[in-house]
């Protein structure tokens, strides 16, 4: 396009002649330098967080689902059991800089039911349970909002909050909890805001360096899952990458399938004849 300026007079030279692009790290640096959260201190970071947020991190945790498909949860993406998530839309900013759902996601496999374990699932049912309390009060005390039923977001947004605003002028973020717009649409949370306003601090709390993103909890969930494949119990390439909405298990081998560090790699066939890796032939 620069090129085609020059050539047909629009400007007088390339302005991109001389300019050196800074260096790009390839995908296998990018996720050798990548820190994953272990286990343990995932479940810190939920301890550190205070509700309703803290199922926003677990469930992004237990899921691997994206933020954008989290925020866009509604009550009537929940089984009658709370034991699955249905994916079908996303929230994402429209080119105007308006939040907006969409139900076309990344792609043709985002559209999906993701399982919960028993455990989540019961934290889940509790968390429903305090939610409906505050809506119920919330809605009595907003009697000009309309109750949108079922479309009813499952983790609410907290109104209207300039960046950098560390603290409104009168009572704490849950009192500013907000589940339906002044429109009567349903106001979901905003997950920069949540990043904004509590990542940092309980990424810090928790120990982690500043480089792990709430988007590591999908690498956190979604690397664990394929390193248990193979053991009783555990999913198959395919039902992993399913259900992280991957267009392919290709997709989810290369990003997922590292190598653990201190392996003993050149034992790894030691099981083929039956015998401990630590067995040796003695020899006569």
């Amino acid at each position: 396009m620069v090129r085609f300026a020059v050539a047909n007079g629009l400007i007088l030279r390339d302005p991109t002649v001389g300019v050196e692009m800074p260096e790009q790290q390839d995908f296998n640096t990018q996720q050798a330098e990548r820190v994953i959260p272990a286990p343990a201190q995932v479940r810190a970071l939920i301890s550190a967080t205070a509700e309703p947020w803290a199922m926003y991190v677990r469930l992004a945790a237990a899921t691997g689902m994206r933020p954008e498909e989290l925020t866009a949860l509604q009550l009537r993406d929940l089984s009658n059991e709370n034991t699955t998530l249905t994916v079908r839309r996303v929230r994402v900013k429209a080119k105007d800089g308006a939040w907006t759902f969409e139900d076309v996601p990344k792609t043709r496999r985002s559209r999906r039911d993701v399982d919960l374990d028993d455990y989540t699932a019961d934290h889940l049912t509790v968390y429903l349970r305090d939610q409906h309390e505050l809506t119920t009060r919330w809605f009595t005390e907003h009697p000009d909002r309309h109750h949108p039923g079922d479309r009813l977001p499952l983790f609410p947004g907290v109104g209207e909050f300039k960046r950098g605003q560390r603290q409104r002028q009168t009572g704490s973020d849950r009192d500013w909890l907000e589940w339906v717009d002044a429109n009567g649409e349903p106001s979901p949370l905003n997950h920069a805001w949540f990043t904004m306003r509590y990542w940092s601090a309980i990424r810090e709390e928790t120990g982690l360096p500043d480089t792990v993103r709430f988007y590591d909890l999908r690498h956190f969930h979604a690397s664990w899952l394929v390193e248990q494949i193979g053991k009783p119990g555990a999913l198959t390439i395919v039902e992993v990458s399913k259900r992280l909405g991957h267009a392919s298990t290709k997709m989810t081998l290369d990003r997922y399938a590292h190598a653990a560090p201190n392996r003993d790699k050149r034992n790894a066939t030691a099981a083929i004849w039956g015998e401990p890796s630590n067995v040796r032939l003695r020899q006569a």
